[in-house]
């Protein structure tokens, strides 16, 4: 999106479409059971991205918010055989690299890594199957920027957050 050019509309915060964008990549994606009951689910993604036509003077930059690097890790295990049977652990991480912050691409946002963790607790009551379940997302509480579109407005991202849920299917 590009400041439309009609100066009044600009100073109001309409936007234009920039014009054209290509995206070029590859993603790769493994998932797995290590042992039973243990599971993990990796993925990589390499993108590269281009302004191809502009009505302004961006065309051949980066699209923003759009990293060369992305990926994703995350294990979980589920307690076999033993009193806790039903209970599952989880963690993982999302890695992001840096980022272009605008079309212009004159600031960039940087990479950054978030770790996560889960519990649950899965038990069969007669024909109904009731589930509890914590997360935490950003366990280390760190300040990311996921996204912007202008010097003016970048996003902060998510502060360490507490998540419980309990679930019943019948």
């Amino acid at each position: 999106m590009t400041p439309d050019p009609d100066p009044v509309l600009a100073a109001l915060g309409a936007f234009r479409q920039t014009g054209e964008a290509q995206n070029e990549g590859i993603e790769l994606d493994v998932t797995g059971e290590l042992l039973p009951g243990w599971k993990v689910i990796a993925n990589y993604a390499y993108t590269d991205t281009e302004i191809t036509k502009a009505n302004d003077s961006t065309l051949g930059n980066r699209l923003p918010g759009v990293p060369k690097h992305a990926g994703n890790i995350w294990t979980t295990y589920a307690i076999q055989n033993t009193a806790l049977k039903g209970l599952t652990v989880g963690g993982g991480v999302t890695l992001r690299g840096e980022r272009e912050g605008n079309n212009d691409n004159d600031f960039q946002l940087p990479g950054y890594a978030l770790f996560n963790l889960m519990t649950n607790y899965t038990l069969q009551v007669g024909k109904k199957q009731v589930t509890a379940q914590f997360n935490v997302r950003n366990i280390f509480d760190k300040e990311y920027f996921p996204n912007s579109n202008s010097r003016s407005f970048i996003a902060v991202g998510e502060p360490r957050t507490f998540i419980g849920s309990v679930r019943i299917e019948y």
